[in-house]
């Protein structure tokens, strides 16, 4: 294209102004819809997930997991009720919202974990319990429930052993079946009760 095309093809006067004004309420409109739908982030949805906790919002903490890992253990909005009440809310408000959200290193892309430590939780020295979450790609990132439980569970009782037996006491009271780690493998309440014999024979 000639110098001369070129200048004649470039808008002028009022149609200048209303294309651009056209393209600038695309591009608004375009970055809202992006941030409206756009999969959450793994910090996001780590927040989310603790905000929740804060707020005692059983339904908002379903809604971040994997509906296949409600589907699989029996997760249901009075069951998660009722062990937040159990674990982090025995005491108090646990204020977990205001922790610190750092991404723990050496994580595959795909995976992330973050350690928490709640403000309102007694505890041993060390995170009162760790958020992790999985990406996939037709539902994005998603909350590991049970394993918020189980490592609030093991962390508080200070041991490998002994967490692992609370974590499979509070289930069987609330009908939960297992739980889901942070690389995704389901482990049945007695595959977590055997493996809590074997560090007690070790001391652990």
């Amino acid at each position: 294209m000639g110098r001369g095309n070129a200048v004649r093809w470039l808008p002028s006067g009022r149609k200048a102004l209303t294309r651009l004004a056209v393209l600038a309420v695309v591009l608004l409109a375009g970055g809202a819809l992006y941030r409206a739908f756009a999969p959450p982030s793994p910090e996001a949805v780590s927040r989310t997930a603790l905000a929740a906790v804060d707020r005692l919002d059983a339904r908002e903490l379903l809604r971040l997991t994997d509906p296949e890992e409600l589907r699989r253990l029996n997760l249901t909005e009075a069951s998660v009720s009722a062990m937040l009440r159990e674990t982090l809310w025995r005491d108090c408000c646990p204020r977990v919202a205001a922790s610190p959200v750092r991404r723990a290193p050496d994580m595959p892309a795909d995976r992330a974990t973050f350690p928490v430590t709640a403000a309102g939780v007694a505890r041993p020295d060390g995170p009162t319990l760790y958020v992790a979450a999985t990406d996939s790609l037709d539902r994005g990132w998603r909350l590991h429930l049970s394993f918020l439980f189980y490592s609030y569970c093991r962390q508080r009782a200070g041991s490998e052993s002994a967490g692992r037996a609370a974590y499979v006491q509070l289930c069987r009271r609330h009908g939960v079946t297992g739980m889901q780690d942070p690389r995704g493998e389901y482990h049945s309440l007695e595959q977590i009760e055997r493996r809590a014999r074997e560090f007690a024979a070790e001391g652990r």
